[in-house]
């Protein structure tokens, strides 16, 4: 059999030395955990991890179920992971998705053994889990979580889990990740693909340089169908193994980490069964979106429009134009069904079911909306896209897999088209939800298929404003006012409507110095308008007194005090979302019998080719100064060296200039 594989190189910038194997892998058994690895204090790649995983194995095989005679995945998996430091107690909380599906295909749990080792008194002490140490949790209808708190989780506990899983999906070999947010000792994948299965792989990732073993080989095997039919059989046998794997921390404003970690993708490209007619699964997205319209949850979704005609026309009554039409169904749906935090890009239920239930998935929601439009006159189709904690979508690879979530377009006007989803309440047009601005997604009509540019629509917009009397004590009082706007105004109101009181005192805890009263919020239920909220202010310890001189900072609230872009060089992209601007306005009022001795300087720094801009004036006006600091970034991502490096010394330039003083001299 020969296998297809993609091997997609993107090496690091430097290799690590390879330090002494904690865990021999060709000796490790379940259960057995050396005195070193309780006593491990300090990973020594990398000191300041919090855990790491010192061993993470899986066999993943091709196997007939000897019940039902079909064939099955299956996974032997066993991994053992040393807690270092508080922080990483949360790897005793393991998560093991398990899938099903309507037609009855499934994937269960075998064998599941976990321990925490600790060392007390010097002694290696055992906590097995118990029944009371994990449960389920249904995520959706076609997935569950087995979730496991590890009993007797502590700094320094050792914890080693094993188990076996059995899937019916065999075209859906899991992806394996050989790294992960801790650094991996150790990982290691063998896999045996019968002959009758060919896969495309394919590496991606950009710590390929830790893959000590990558080898193929040639084997055989006996498979048993029903009672007595013995089969042999030739197989393809792979064996990769990563040594030291570093932790990948993102930095400021990263993409989803799934994007960038090394791992291994398997995606099935044909079967071909003795006596039996092959069948190809390498495709085209156009054959996919043939697929789909031929699928009754997809397909069959877009002819539901005379089951809510009712209730369109109800919701546009009176209304002529296109964008008024759209804006009525879109907020009158969202009025009368709320999402079930579950994507999907099928719906399992019908607009009017879904309307009467009054909740659904997302492509449930957004298919009543297209439904909506449809009804009320206006042009609408569905829209394939990948989550931005999904991952990229790779353009060159179909797969339906790819896609996670399913939004609406509609066309309220000859030429203009306009994107929405509707399982969010608290977002307004013409904004998507900030987990559907991933880049692209795919339009799937009855007739046509096509990539669109899935952007922000608008920014993240901050204004706030000061008027501060400073007195000769150096006090600062006075009162602020903020406005938000666009996604900003989206995000504060969420977090308000979470816990308001919550909200101002961690705001209020970021700057210690100042006492913050009287918040009052303005358009808190309004999306569609800014958000504004005023404040009362003082301070008493922020402008420093030098005897003759007071000392005040120029930027006194969001305050920039470090460069988000620390390391020299960034191999994967700068993601702000969308484009931000914050401006920062001081009225500063200056106590009598004291006059100005040194201003900051005005600046007015750009970054190349108009992607993002940062001014700083100060002024003096009849009672005392003015200062303004606008920030704006215009392109969303930033991709490439030289682009970082002009990021990086634009953010350093911004930090100094937010910095500086204003010297003020008493005069009598």
């Amino acid at each position: 059999m020969k296998l297809a594989l993609t091997l997609i190189v993107l090496f690091g910038t430097s290799c690590m030395s390879l330090f002494a194997q904690i865990v021999d892998p060709d000796r490790i058994r379940f259960g057995r955990v050396s005195e070193e690895e309780c006593a491990l204090a300090v990973y020594e790649p990398d000191p300041e991890a919090a855990a790491v995983v010192l061993y993470d194995y899986a066999n993943i095989r091709l196997d007939v179920d000897r019940g039902e005679g079909g064939w099955q995945v299956v996974t032997d998996r066993h991994t053992r992971i040393k807690v270092l430091a508080a922080a990483g107690l949360e790897q005793g909380n393991i998560t093991i998705p398990l899938e099903h599906s309507s037609s009855g295909l499934d994937e269960s749990l075998f064998n599941l053994k976990a321990t925490t080792f600790v060392l007390e008194n010097g002694e290696i002490v055992e906590y097995d889990l118990s029944k009371d140490d994990y449960f389920i949790e249904e995520v959706s209808d076609d997935l569950d979580y087995y979730k496991i708190a590890m009993p007797g989780l502590r700094e320094g506990a050792v914890i080693d889990i094993k188990y076996t899983i059995h899937s019916d999906f065999f075209w859906n070999l899991s992806s394996w990740w050989f790294q992960d947010e801790i650094p991996i000792d150790y990982s290691e994948l063998e896999v045996e693909i019968p002959e009758y299965f060919l896969y495309n792989l394919e590496f991606k990732g950009y710590a390929s340089h830790t893959l000590t073993l990558n080898d193929r080989t040639d084997g055989q095997r006996t498979v048993t169908f029903g009672v007595g039919e013995n089969y042999n059989m030739r197989t393809q046998k792979y064996h990769w193994v990563a040594r030291q794997v570093p932790a990948f921390r993102p930095e400021a404003y990263a993409p989803a980490l799934r994007n960038f970690l090394f791992r291994v993708e398997f995606e099935l490209a044909s079967v071909n069964f003795p006596g039996q007619m092959g069948r190809n699964f390498n495709t085209t997205w156009e054959e996919l979106t043939d697929r789909l319209r031929n699928a009754s949850d997809f397909g069959g979704r877009l002819n539901e429009a005379r089951q809510v005609e009712e209730l369109a026309a109800t919701l546009t009554a009176g209304l002529n134009s296109g964008p008024e039409k759209v804006a009525a169904l879109y907020e009158g749906l969202k009025q009368r069904v709320s999402w079930n935090e579950r994507y999907n890009i099928f719906a399992n239920h019908n607009a009017r079911q879904t309307m009467d239930a009054g909740s659904g998935n997302s492509a449930e929601i957004n298919f009543a909306l297209i439904n909506l439009a449809r009804a009320a006159g206006l042009e609408a189709y569905p829209v394939l896209v990948s989550t931005r904690s999904h991952g990229y979508l790779s353009l060159t690879r179909p797969s339906l897999s790819q896609f996670n979530h399913l939004i609406a377009a509609i066309q309220p006007e000859p030429e203009q088209w306009i994107l929405l989803d509707a399982t969010r309440g608290d977002v307004p047009l013409p904004l998507l939800p900030e987990a559907c601005l991933n880049g692209r997604g795919r339009i799937v009509g009855e007739e046509f298929s096509d990539w669109i540019d899935i952007l922000p629509q608008a920014g993240n917009k901050r204004v706030i404003q000061l008027t501060l009397n400073l007195g000769e004590d150096g006090a600062l009082t006075g009162e602020g006012k903020m406005r938000h706007e666009d996604y900003a105004a989206v995000q504060l109101r969420r977090a308000l409507a979470a816990d308001a009181d919550a909200f101002w005192q961690a705001w209020s805890n970021e700057y210690p110095a100042f006492q913050f009263s009287d918040f009052q919020v303005e358009h808190q239920e309004d999306i569609y308008e800014d958000m504004s909220s005023t404040f009362r202010v003082e301070a008493r310890d922020v402008v420093m007194d030098g005897g003759e001189l007071l000392y005040c900072p120029a930027i006194l609230l969001w305050q920039l005090e470090e460069n988000p872009f620390q390391a020299e060089t960034r191999e994967y992209p700068v993601d702000f979302v969308y484009p931000l601007e914050q401006t920062y306005v001081l009225q500063l009022n200056l106590p009598e019998g004291y006059v100005v001795e040194e201003l900051p300087e005005n600046g007015n720094f750009a970054l190349p080719a108009g992607a993002g801009r940062y001014t700083f004036t100060v002024r003096e006006t009849g009672e005392g100064l003015m200062i303004i600091s606008k920030l704006s970034i215009k392109e969303p991502i930033f991709v490439g060296a030289e682009y970082y490096r002009s990021l990086r010394e634009f953010f350093s330039i911004v930090v100094g200039q937010e910095e500086s003083q204003i010297v003020l001299r008493k005069t009598s």
